[in-house]
């Protein structure tokens, strides 16, 4: 079905136009104020995603700053997201009802040189949850669409596209489950020297298919990203964060009849970080990317733009912890609500 342009398909010229603004703010500011290295202060985003069921298999670029790590860090974090998409086009129809839960394992160490590697094991699992009745109470409250969630029974597991015109669904899952998914490997390269001024980096992703493209835990298929990672001090305790990826997927046994793969994706993001005291920071950005996988479902094609907000807390030099929460500014297209924990750890 063809589809006019949409917000979320701007979203990423927009982003862009708002990161070269805000570097170009960045630049005299960090002049002022020549700290040695802006990297020093360890800044970076939230480590949100969108985790939508027919996201979740391919590769996404994580949210990164442009500082590689300067000693070996362990990081272990947990997303929960409910997603309930009710939709019909023509003869097709799609109803993705559940929630899914992403636990990564991950170990990030410098390389030297202003390199970095990052190694991320995931399990995820999928359940029919708790939140459906917090996130109905939610929307009554702000005068926000329910949708048909009312409709149908709370806390289950769906997943299912059809077409009146095929005598089996195109995708039918139901069942609760848990299993390995798609262990990544991340690679940052640092351009240039340490300096007060903006920083900015090169990065590449692999994603392995250790995970099962049956379950919907993984694609089946070798993914791999390129892309550009930029971080500015607009202030004293303000940062800006900007990235910009692209990924090739590699063909998955989910493009099948009815489901069609892209081959390429585009991901872009902003983030601002401020630190009000010396161990609390404050987090707010925009995530907009294509989508993987169509199902000719107009509204669910469509390129996604999430919003996330949260913050980070050090309890001492070598662990702090991080809380984020995320909405759909492009409804159907990431998961009503995600919520994002974190924590990272410097080994001695």
């Amino acid at each position: 079905m063809s589809q006019g342009p949409t917000r979320a398909s701007r979203a990423p010229v927009v982003i862009l136009g708002l990161a070269l603004f805000a570097a170009g703010r960045a630049a005299p500011l960090a002049a002022q104020a020549r700290p040695a290295d802006l990297c020093d202060d360890a800044p970076r985003p939230l480590a949100v995603v969108n985790d939508a069921a027919l996201r979740l298999p391919f590769l996404r670029a994580l949210p990164q700053s442009a500082c590689p790590v300067k000693r070996a860090v362990i990081e272990t974090r947990l997303d929960l997201a409910n997603q309930y998409v009710d939709l019909q086009d023509g003869a097709r129809a799609a109803f993705l009802d559940a929630e899914t839960y992403r636990f990564d394992l991950a170990a990030a160490a410098p390389l030297g040189h202003g390199r970095e590697i990052r190694v991320e094991l995931p399990v995820r699992a999928r359940a029919g949850g708790f939140m459906d009745a917090p996130i109905e109470s939610w929307h009554d409250l702000l005068g926000l669409p329910q949708d048909t969630r009312p409709e149908h029974p709370r806390n289950r597991v769906r997943f299912e596209v059809t077409d009146s015109s095929v005598a089996q669904p195109l995708l039918h899952e139901t069942r609760s489950d848990v299993g390995l998914g798609d262990v990544t490997i991340r690679f940052l390269q640092r351009l240039g020297g340490g300096s007060g001024g903006p920083s900015a980096a090169l990065r590449a992703a692999l994603k392995l298919p250790t995970g099962s493209s049956d379950d919907l835990f993984g694609s089946g298929a070798f993914d791999a990203a390129l892309g550009l990672a930029a971080t500015a001090r607009l202030a004293g305790g303000l940062w800006a964060h900007v990235n910009l990826d692209v990924a090739a997927l590699g063909d998955s046994p989910l493009d099948r009849d009815g489901l069609e793969q892209s081959n390429v994706i585009a991901q872009a993001l902003l983030a601002l970080e401020w630190r009000p005291w010396a161990r609390t920071r404050f987090l707010a950005q925009l995530a907009s990317e294509s989508t993987p996988l169509r199902v000719d479902v107009g509204e669910l094609d469509r390129g996604s733009l999430q919003l996330a907000w949260g913050f980070r807390q050090a309890f001492s030099s070598r662990l702090e912890a991080e809380l984020g929460i995320a909405e759909d500014l492009q409804v159907q297209t990431a998961p009503d609500l995600t919520v994002q924990t974190a924590l990272r750890w410097t080994p001695p």
